[in-house]
């Protein structure tokens, strides 16, 4: 923080029941920030559950995880997830062999799969391409949005933060070359 802003703070900060009340709410952030995601999750939620797509199935858990995948393979599969503001290609290396997709998403075949996502991480274990806080809505932080920024704008501007997750998650959901991809990528790795 500069100088400047600081000595605002100070100054709106002028008697011990602000200074309190700011406490009290800065120590309740992470209860608003779960309210947020919890508003935006049913909004997630029934749109995805009403928006189906043939071999595909979604499920969600927790405040704001999100997992779609094909269902010839289960939840555990090379899949999409969301979790907070990362939207990733990931799979669950006890099942599924790991090593096996990196290889193979480094062909020209199935490179494809990982030019959908910003490469903010690339090949890092179990998760072969991350993508951090790309959306867009108007901020001095687009393509950059923490997930604490981003559970504002999941709570208020919920139509906005679910038209650009189904943007992301249908750009291979909705692609049969793409879904096709996914599966034989899958089917080769498959433990």
């Amino acid at each position: 923080m500069n100088t400047e802003f600081l000595n605002e703070a100070i100054n709106l900060f002028n008697m011990p029941e602000k200074w309190n009340s700011f406490i009290e709410l800065s120590n309740k952030r992470n209860e608003v920030i779960n309210l947020w995601n919890k508003k935006a999750k049913n909004v997630i939620n029934n749109f995805f559950l009403n928006d189906t797509v043939e071999s595909w199935s979604f499920i969600s858990w927790g405040i704001w995880d999100y997992r779609w995948y094909l269902e010839d393979f289960g939840k555990e599969s090379l899949c999409i997830w969301i979790y907070g503001n990362r939207i990733q290609l990931w799979l669950n290396g006890n099942d599924f062999d790991s090593n096996v997709v990196t290889s193979l998403l480094n062909t020209d075949r199935y490179s494809s799969l990982l030019s959908l996502f910003r490469p903010d991480g690339v090949f890092e274990g179990d998760f072969k391409i991350i993508e951090m806080g790309d959306f867009v809505f108007n901020s001095v932080n687009d393509g950059h949005i923490s997930s604490e920024e981003l559970a504002w704008y999941a709570g208020n501007r919920t139509e906005e933060f679910v038209t650009q997750i189904a943007e992301k998650v249908n750009r291979i959901r909705k692609n049969p070359e793409l879904t096709q991809l996914l599966h034989e990528l899958n089917e080769k790795c498959k433990r």
